[in-house]
């Protein structure tokens, strides 16, 4: 089930973002996680649409510092 998530990011940091967020049934949350460097499938283990915008907060941070993938 496809859900719209909203989060607030820095100018600096808005190539950091989650597109086909979907929620499972234990209410999950699913979605791919788009950075400068690349993309990455992402399953959370914590039910809560408000841990979308939660996880992308560590990417941003690193890409907010010029660090890059390990």
């Amino acid at each position: 089930m496809p859900v719209q998530v909203s989060c607030e990011l820095a100018d600096e940091v808005k190539a950091v973002r989650a597109s086909e967020i979907e929620m499972s049934a234990g209410g999950r949350a699913r979605f791919t996680l788009t950075t400068p460097d690349g993309v990455a499938p992402v399953e959370l283990n914590m039910p809560g649409e408000h841990h979308v915008c939660n996880a992308l907060a560590t990417p941003a941070v690193a890409y907010g510092l010029g660090l890059g993938p390990c």
